[in-house]
């Protein structure tokens, strides 16, 4: 029986003319529940020209077939998994799966990846460049923030912060575990850096994120208690 496959594709972006050919080779061989197209091209949004982008979803040495625990033990503690538009993923995996993205927050897609890796029984990393990602200068990740999406910002990564520790205390695996516990901490530091404009104004207070002080570390201890002090600039700050 064929398998059918998902490959999440933003609308801005585009594949090589070779990608989908060279994406059914490797699922003919492997036929795993995840392919991750580990590297990006980026293109200027006006040009097409590719320009310089030091991204990958995976560092490079990550290549090949693997299990979620031996993908895990490979990537170190400050990596989490996120960009959705890198992934192909098996219909049936997925449906069986019950993974879902969460509604109305941005940044979804490190849960929805992060849960599809430990979930599946099968991944295989490709570092082929068959993905075109197109620079536009008013998506979410490069257009100057509204006050509006700046609170978005901060109760999204509240929002997944709450998650992120649920999965953790849900989970029996102890690699998983800590891989839930090292996501935090990441999530954490993009929480309170994006308070730095708004302050505890994003629907949530300093008593509400005093739970997760344990995940909250060194100088974002102090931005904890004094979240506007990146508004500062860094001079005085780090006199501070």
């Amino acid at each position: 029986t064929k398998s059918h496959y998902i490959y999440f594709v933003d609308a801005d972006d585009y594949l090589e003319s070779n990608a989908l050919e060279h994406i059914t080779k490797i699922l003919e061989q492997y036929k795993v529940d995840v392919l991750v197209e580990n590297s990006i091209t980026a293109r200027d949004a006006q040009s097409n020209e590719i320009v310089p982008f030091d991204y990958s979803v995976f560092p490079q040495h990550i290549k090949g077939l693997y299990t979620p625990h031996t993908l895990i033990q490979s990537l170190g503690e400050e990596r989490h998994i996120a960009t959705t538009w890198a992934f192909v993923v098996n219909v049936d995996f997925l449906i069986a799966s019950r993974i879902s993205f969460i509604p109305s927050i941005v940044y979804e897609d490190l849960a929805f990846c992060t849960q599809i890796i430990l979930a599946a029984q099968s991944i295989y990393v490709d570092n082929a460049h068959v993905y075109n990602y197109v620079l536009s200068p008013d998506s979410i990740m490069r257009a100057t923030p509204s006050p509006n999406a700046r609170m978005r910002q901060a109760n999204s990564y509240f929002t997944l912060l709450q998650m992120f520790v649920a999965y953790k205390e849900q989970s029996d695996d102890e690699i998983f575990k800590s891989h839930y516990h090292n996501t935090c901490i990441i999530i954490v530091k993009k929480l309170m850096r994006s308070l730095q404009f708004i302050g505890y104004k994003a629907g949530f207070s300093k008593a509400d994120l005093k739970p997760y002080l344990p995940y909250i570390r060194g100088k974002y201890r102090f931005c904890y208690h004094f979240p506007r002090i990146y508004g500062i600039p860094k001079r005085i700050r780090l006199v501070l």
